[in-house]
């Protein structure tokens, strides 16, 4: 419309005030429900809430999946220097850089627990490859805060990272507070893996099967050995990333 259309296209509205009233309550509901579409959206982490409206997960499905455990290096002495409550801050501030990555790669953010993130992908070639990228992201964005951190908290944060591929059982779970559930070997020995970065002075530990789907080369990997690790029967062979 011209100026003096949409004037006269107003006024007409005035004189007409039920039309001006369905049309603002019209808004009014699009705008409440992409708002709360988005809020939810954003509560399960992209892309879950469709799984939920769709029944994907009703019945417990078996997966392939990418894992990979992420969480804050030296924690336990951070939390001691800052305190509860700056400590609340620094690791959201930690977690929102690292969550930008994971999102920008499509991984599906299982759950977060304190300064630990869970995510995981549909194995394949390129999703390796996008779980390699959020990892090399994730620590760009913090480099990219550093100076923020640094003269906030006087701390720049480090991550740690295990990351396994294998099958997991996935579904719904819950009755007042429905969430999606993964379990399985591959999840134990992802978190394992992840335990083991202390252990060996590494921060980005992968397992062989990771190291095959993504088809790694020696530039790209080197072979540590083969460890024991808690709870697990057999020794898992581990990689260290070089990122």
């Amino acid at each position: 419309y011209k100026g003096d259309d949409l004037r006269e296209v107003f006024f007409n509205d005035q004189q007409r005030p039920w039309i001006f009233f369905k049309r603002t309550l019209y808004w009014l509901i699009v705008f409440l429900a992409t708002k709360l579409f988005t809020e939810i959206n954003d509560k399960y982490s992209p892309g879950v809430f469709i799984d939920f409206l769709t029944g994907k997960y009703r019945q417990a499905k078996n997966e392939s999946r990418i894992v990979m455990f992420i969480d804050l290096k030296d924690s336990t002495p951070i939390a001691e220097k800052l305190g509860h409550e700056d400590y609340f801050g620094f690791i959201r501030e930690f977690i929102r850089m690292i969550s930008l990555a994971i999102i920008d790669h499509k991984g599906l953010i299982y759950q977060y627990v304190g300064d630990e993130i869970v995510v995981s992908w549909l194995s394949n070639k390129k999703n390796c490859k996008k779980a390699l990228a959020t990892v090399v992201d994730a620590r760009k964005n913090i480099q990219k805060r550093s100076e923020w951190f640094r003269r906030k908290y006087d701390i720049v944060p480090e991550f740690r990272v295990g990351i396994h591929e294998g099958d997991v059982t996935i579904g719904e779970i819950g009755i007042v507070k429905k969430d999606l559930a993964m379990s399985g070997d591959t999840m134990n020995t992802s978190a394992r893996i992840r335990s083991a970065c202390n252990e060996l002075n590494h921060k980005f530990l992968v397992s062989k099967e990771f190291v095959d789907c993504a088809a790694l080369q020696t530039m790209h990997a080197e072979w540590l050995g083969d460890f024991e690790l808690k709870g697990k029967s057999e020794s898992v062979a581990l990689y260290s990333l070089k990122i």
